[in-house]
């Protein structure tokens, strides 16, 4: 009997998935590498700083955290063809892009805490989001522009999720963030800043 039951609980720990659907607030990418119009490519300097807010309080941003998110920036950055060189810090550059990221999330401890108790029977459900705000200085440190992007997505934690599990990965935030920064990348090309 206790084989039996040690199994009905391995079984339901498998069989517990996640989904992650995102808001989709931002329009869609549907050309990238955006056209390079200028006549000559400019470098950019990234300086990422990041913050979080949790359940509408302050929190500490995990290193690691802001590492991931730098990847995603200087990704975004390298993947647009826009720039004839991308350094990460206060190198001199033709135009240095301040990057902020905001993660703000909202989530109840105690309900995942019964979700966890329950073997995921009761749902969790967690709503996190991404803020990037971006502000483009020329060499000379006079501001191009700001650019603000946000995007929120939901995250729900079920027993019978497994099934929707691979198309909706919680690999959607880094994705969110990858495109954040695209978005702000084609708005202020858009706009003549590069």
């Amino acid at each position: 009997m206790t084989v039996a039951r040690h199994l009905v609980v391995i079984l339901m720990l498998l069989l517990s998935g996640c989904a992650t659907f995102r808001d989709g607030v931002n329009p869609p990418i549907t050309k990238w590498p955006p056209p390079d119009l200028a006549p000559e490519k400019k470098s950019v300097a990234l300086q990422l700083t990041g913050s979080a807010i949790v359940n509408g309080s302050p929190a500490d941003v995990n290193p690691k955290f802001l590492e991931k998110w730098r990847e995603q920036v200087v990704t975004a950055y390298q993947s647009s063809g826009l720039f004839s060189e991308i350094k990460v810090g206060t190198e001199p550059a033709d135009i240095r892009a301040e990057v902020n990221i905001t993660d703000n999330g909202e989530g109840s401890k105690v309900l995942a805490f019964i979700t966890g108790f329950t073997l995921f029977i009761v749902p969790c459900h967690v709503r996190e989001g991404f803020i990037v705000k971006t502000t483009y200085l020329d060499n000379a440190g006079t501001p191009l522009g700001t650019f603000e992007k946000t995007e929120f997505a939901d995250m729900w934690m079920q027993l019978f999720l497994l099934p929707v599990t691979p198309f909706k990965p919680p690999s959607e935030f880094k994705e969110m963030l990858y495109d954040l920064n695209r978005n702000t990348l084609i708005e202020a090309h858009g706009k003549g800043l590069f």
